[in-house]
């Protein structure tokens, strides 16, 4: 089963009752779940949880602690291309901005690249704005050639490709993808993304899944937080997750909280 199919056996709305209608026995309940079920999310999102905040952040610094010690790890982010086909409504790249536009040839990436390693950054993410006919597959392969040296860890925020050449790009050294959904509420997804391959709202949705079929080493996801009502984004974020690590086991899943 896909995540698609999963996402359509939950209702927004419903969700976002659900959230407001929790009281604290509900937290109480979803804290002390020994397995937690993606319903177990829900109270933690709710008004209801504020009073336990310090008790789920200190349960959140033990997971961490137990399962990737006190370690940081540090990226950098690469920009290579301004260019953009979409129309985002709330994007300085949208395509429709009057601004200089600009691609860095692969040379040029890699002096980049040598400045952030010199800065002691071992992690690199290639980060372009959605146009696939400027920042071609050719392109990203010898960008990513030439940084290989430089970095233990390449990872790529882009526009969305087929699983075949997600395969290419590992081949080369890329290890992590990230994508963000930006919104998992299909009816306003269409109303922020009007024009663009953006627009297709499940080949967006689908792209973690071919990334993790291509065989990446880390999926990123996330919400753009703003867009529609957090707490509601944080469970369809939280459910993305978990279908995630469970289909793809031996892949690392990141969460981030862009604003």
């Amino acid at each position: 089963m896909s995540f698609h199919e999963i996402l359509k056996s939950y209702r927004w709305d419903d969700v976002g009752r659900d959230i407001l209608g929790c009281d604290a026995d509900d937290v109480r309940r979803s804290l002390a779940a020994r397995n937690p079920a993606p319903h177990d999310l829900i109270p933690l999102l709710s008004p209801a949880a504020e009073p336990f905040l310090e008790e789920m952040a200190q349960r959140a610094h033990r997971l961490t602690e137990q399962r990737f010690g006190r370690v940081i790890n540090l990226f950098a982010p690469l920009y290579v291309s301004n260019e953009c086909i979409n129309s985002c409504v709330y994007c300085g790249f949208n395509r429709a901005n009057p601004l200089s536009r600009l691609t860095l040839t692969p040379r040029q990436a890699a002096v980049e690249g040598r400045h952030l390693h010199d800065a002691g950054f071992r992690h690199v993410l290639l980060v372009s704005g959605e146009n696939p006919h400027v920042v071609t597959l050719e392109y990203l392969s010898w960008v990513v050639d030439l940084l290989r040296p430089l970095f233990s860890s390449i990872s790529i925020e882009i526009y969305p490709l087929e699983t075949e050449e997600y395969g290419e790009l590992i081949d080369h050294g890329v290890d992590g993808l990230v994508l963000y959904q930006e919104t998992y509420d299909e009816v306003r997804y269409s109303e922020f993304h009007p024009r663009g391959r953006k627009r297709d709202f499940h080949w967006r949705l689908e792209t973690p899944e071919r990334g993790g079929k291509a065989g990446f080493r880390r999926l990123g996801i996330g919400a753009l937080l703003g867009l529609g009502d957090w707490r509601v984004e944080g469970f369809f974020l939280g459910l993305h997750a978990r279908y995630l690590l469970k289909t793809f086991w031996k892949s690392h899943v990141t969460v981030s909280f862009p604003r």
